[in-house]
């Protein structure tokens, strides 16, 4: 998997004072199939990829944001329950 293109990025902190980067990133596959957007939350510690995000996540508030990126996590697009 490579990036194809990296979009808009935003830091957020939250409640217990981490600094979260949220970037919005397309990734595609080896094989030449169709990119993917997904956006990337990271910090130090943590990263936490989202493939179901909303289109103007970059006008949310940084509660919403955190929301989001403390949200249930997301499995891949192509995953099945085989694959779980």
């Amino acid at each position: 998997m490579s990036i194809t293109h990296q979009g808009a990025s935003r830091d957020v902190d939250d409640a217990q004072g981490k600094k979260w980067r949220v970037r919005e990133m397309e990734m595609s596959e080896s094989d030449g199939s169709v990119a993917r957007k997904s956006l990337i939350a990271l910090n130090e510690m943590v990263i936490r990829r989202f493939w179901s995000f909303p289109a103007g996540w970059q006008e949310l508030s940084d509660r919403a944001l955190l929301a989001l990126i403390n949200g249930p996590a997301q499995p891949h697009p192509e995953a099945t329950a085989e694959n779980e």
